[in-house]
C-alpha cells in the first residue's frame, strides 16, 4: 500500500477515535446534567421519588431542612443545622441545581457550572462526612468508603467535561463560544487553542488527550501533509470524516 494511503487511513482512524471519545464525554455530560435537573424538578414539584407529593418547595416545604437538619456527624454539623431551612439556603440550592443542570445538559457555561457544582458537591460531601465510622450518638455511620462517594464522582465528572470542552458534541458549546461576552472572557469557555487539532498562537497545533492526530494547521493542512506520490493503481479518493477533503495519491 502506498505511503500516502497509509497516512490517510491513519488520519481517518484517528478522527474516528476522537469522534467516539467526544460522544462518550457528551453522554457523561448529559447524564450528569440530568442528575442536577432531576434534583431541581423533584425538590420543587414533589414528583414522588425522593420528594413526596405535597412535600415540595412549591408546597411551602424547605428543600434543605430535611438534609441539612439531619446531619449527624462531621466538623460542620452545627453549621449545617444553622443553615437548614434558611430562605437564602433554599434559594441558592434550588437555583444552583437548576443552573448547573441546565448548563451542563445544554453544553454551555461548563466552566462556571463546574466551579459551582464542585463547591456544592464539596459541601454535601462534608455534610455526609464519609470518613466517620460512627455518628455523633455513637451508632455506626454505615459509610461505605472513607473518601470516595457519589458527590465526589459528580464533582470529577463536572470538572472533566469542562476541562475537555465537551459541550460541542450534542450540545450548544459552539454557539456559546461564539457569544461576544464569552469570546472576551476566556475563563467562561475552554480556549480554542487547547482543543485537539486547534491552532494556537504562532500557528502551533495542540493535540491534547484524545486528539485526532492531525498535523499542525488543522484540516486545511492535513491534506497538504499527505505525501503526493505517483500512484501505481490510479487515483484513490479517501473520504475523511469531518475534513471534507480528498486525498489523491
Amino acid at each position: 500500500m502506498p505511503e500516502g494511503t497509509r497516512t490517510a487511513l491513519a488520519v481517518s482512524a484517528g478522527i474516528d477515535t476522537h469522534t467516539r471519545q467526544a460522544r462518550a464525554l457528551a453522554s457523561l455530560r448529559i447524564l450528569t446534567g440530568f442528575v442536577f435537573l432531576w434534583a431541581f424538578l423533584d425538590k420543587t414539584s414533589g414528583l414522588g421519588y425522593a420528594t413526596a407529593s405535597g412535600n415540595a418547595w412549591i408546597d411551602g416545604v424547605s428543600p434543605t431542612k430535611g438534609f441539612l437538619g439531619s446531619v449527624a456527624v462531621g466538623p460542620l454539623r452545627s453549621t449545617f443545622h444553622a443553615w437548614a431551612g434558611a430562605g437564602w439556603a433554599d434559594g441558592l440550592f434550588t437555583l444552583g441545581v437548576l443552573g448547573i443542570g441546565a448548563a451542563v445538559t445544554a453544553g454551555v457555561a461548563l466552566r462556571p457550572a463546574a466551579v459551582a457544582g464542585t463547591a456544592m458537591m464539596a459541601l454535601m460531601w462534608a455534610a455526609e462526612w464519609p470518613p466517620a465510622r460512627h455518628l455523633a450518638d455513637g451508632s455506626p455511620s454505615m459509610s461505605t468508603n472513607p473518601f470516595a462517594d457519589h458527590h465526589l464522582i459528580y464533582a470529577v465528572a463536572l470538572i472533566a467535561v469542562a476541562a475537555v470542552g465537551a459541550g460541542t458534541t450534542w450540545g450548544l458549546g459552539r454557539w456559546w463560544a461564539g457569544l461576544p461576552v464569552v469570546r472576551d472572557h476566556a475563563w467562561l469557555r475552554r480556549p480554542p487553542a487547547e482543543q485537539p487539532g486547534a491552532v494556537g498562537p504562532g500557528g502551533r497545533a495542540h493535540r491534547g488527550e484524545g486528539s485526532s492526530g492531525l498535523p499542525p494547521g488543522g484540516p486545511g493542512r492535513a491534506a497538504a501533509r499527505v505525501p503526493q506520490q505517483p500512484s501505481r493503481s490510479g487515483s484513490i479518493v479517501t473520504l475523511l470524516p469531518d475534513l471534507r477533503t480528498r486525498v489523491s495519491v
